[in-house]
């Protein structure tokens, strides 16, 4: 018979969101707990045997008492099974509501350091309780070993191809993992598979928390016979976009047009603004950013790529250039002058070391 989870991690409710204004920061802390609602309910209108949640359900060991009893509502009207494992944010320790017995009677928590087995229905659940002390170590040396039709639940750092190697998260890599139906993942805030077989995903965040996310989901995971079958299940508040403009060979208006066009009321907005500005071009980056400010939930401004004529330094071999340079556009047309003027900020950022 099947056994369905719906597998979730890092909600980070009470996050402070400090780089938005005081009450942007308080709408995001709205949504978060909003997600939340959305998947105990539909955890509850799926019937799923389990809500599992891999770690940094709160963005702080001892969350503020709202938030906490917000979630704790949240999860007793999912009304199905709920497993809450700590994570790095929110850690077992002194303090910890993971630790106290305040939990409505569907929630089961891993309170203990480590593993443990923990009764869910009759299939076989393990989870690890993440604790500060020996997070240098990985997870599975203390493993004592599962059945092949098990599910696990750990918050960790996975050591694979694509992943920030965080070594101080009980690192441990993909063929440390023992066989198992499926290993629920937390950490990493975008959904990512890690194994094959065994069966290894990391949900991500259901809800978009930086510009990376673009994707903010949950995952319904089904276990039977013939293994884990992964479906994401899109949950989220609000949409995080990354939207790139290239401003090579544009107008200043028409990178304002371009820019412009990606906003939405709702959204929240990362435009990534790259290429080499022509030197004709005055391009007011905090302008752009307050007019975008105006127009979007949030927005994020990346223009580190970005080549302003003003970002190239006119001394020592530079200087010299310029001046080779001079004197050839000086005896061609508006299109050679331009040409020349490009291949001069190319060299200079070769001789930066920038390109």
């Amino acid at each position: 018979m099947a056994f369905t989870v719906l597998h979730t991690a890092d909600l980070h409710l009470g996050k402070s969101f400090s780089q938005l204004p005081p009450e942007r920061a308080e709408q995001r802390r709205a949504d978060l707990l909003a997600t939340l609602t959305r998947l105990c309910r539909l955890a509850r209108a799926s019937h799923v045997d389990l809500l599992c949640i891999a770690g940094d359900l709160f963005d702080h060991p001892t969350p503020a008492m709202p938030a906490l009893a917000a979630a704790r509502q949240a999860l007793h009207e999912a009304e199905v099974p709920v497993l809450l494992v700590p994570g790095n944010h929110d850690p077992l320790q002194t303090g910890s509501p993971y630790l106290d017995a305040h939990w409505p009677s569907n929630v089961l928590v891993a309170a203990q350091s480590g593993w443990q087995r923990l009764a869910i229905t009759d299939y076989e659940v393990w989870a690890f309780g993440y604790a500060r002390g020996a997070a240098h170590d990985s997870p599975w040396a203390t493993f004592p070993g599962c059945g092949r039709k098990a599910l696990l639940a750990l918050h960790a750092a996975c050591l694979a191809p694509g992943l920030a190697a965080d070594a101080n998260y009980h690192p441990f890599t993909p063929t440390e993992i023992p066989p198992c139906s499926y290993l629920a993942l937390g950490h990493h805030h975008r959904a990512v598979q890690v194994s094959r077989t065994p069966v290894a995903w990391y949900a991500g965040t259901p809800e978009p928390l930086e510009a990376e996310v673009t994707v903010a989901q949950a995952l319904r995971v089904t276990l039977d016979a013939g293994g884990a079958n992964v479906t994401p299940v899109d949950v989220a508040t609000r949409r995080h976009r990354l939207v790139t403009v290239d401003v090579a060979g544009l107008s200043a208006d028409a990178i304002w047009d371009r820019a412009l066009a990606a906003a939405s009321a709702d959204d929240l907005l990362t435009l990534r603004v790259v290429g080499m500005l022509e030197m004709s071009a005055s391009l007011d980056l905090p302008a752009l950013r307050a007019e975008l400010s105006a127009r979007c939930f949030a927005v994020e401004l990346d223009s580190a790529a970005v080549l302003l004529p003003d970002a190239i330094s006119g001394e020592g071999m530079f200087a010299v250039l310029q001046e080779v340079a001079q004197a050839r556009a000086a005896q061609g047309d508006a299109a050679e002058r331009a040409r020349v003027a490009r291949a001069v900020r190319y060299a200079a950022l070769a001789l930066e070391g920038r390109l």
